[in-house]
């Protein structure tokens, strides 16, 4: 299980992070915290951290481009 925290300056999300535990989230925060720009900072639970699937037609040309 993760966590994450979406930072928020006037309603617009600067920032976002994710973290394994809620102390090591707090002091990734730490200097947003601080900051008196951030209107909100938001934490979740997250369950999974996925990747994206891109059609099988642009794997081999995403292949050749990333090796």
């Amino acid at each position: 299980m993760y966590y994450r925290a979406d930072i928020y300056k006037d309603a617009v999300v600067k920032n976002s992070f994710i973290a394994n535990s809620v102390e090591v989230l707090k002091s990734k925060a730490e200097p947003y915290i601080k900051d008196d720009k951030v209107t909100q900072i938001v934490v979740s639970e997250v369950k999974d951290i996925g990747f994206f699937k891109v059609p099988s037609e642009l794997e081999e040309y995403l292949k050749c481009k990333i090796l």
